[in-house]
């Protein structure tokens, strides 16, 4: 946070990131990492279900009960392997 400035911004105030350039943009990205990994909704933080994928996503699905990390990417792979197995 302490490359975090508040500066006059309207009515009121707005963020701004000072520092080194190169390094800047990865600051809002850590920050709202720090932000989840500290709130009751990381344990909706899941890896995604599809074969060779690996990321981390974030279900925000009423039942909590979502699969991967994109359904028109990895959910749609896994669907087509399925049938493909299913149908051969």
């Amino acid at each position: 946070m302490s490359h975090v400035a508040l500066r006059p911004s309207g009515a009121g105030y707005e963020a701004v990131f000072e520092g080194d350039e190169l390094d800047r943009v990865l600051w809002p990205v850590t920050r709202a990492a720090a932000e989840l990994a500290t709130s009751p909704q990381l344990a909706r933080v899941h890896e995604c279900a599809g074969v060779d994928c690996g990321w981390l996503f974030l279900d925000t699905s009423k039942a909590g009960r979502r699969r991967w990390c994109s359904m028109e990417i990895c959910g749609n792979r896994a669907k087509a392997r399925r049938y493909r197995q299913r149908t051969s």
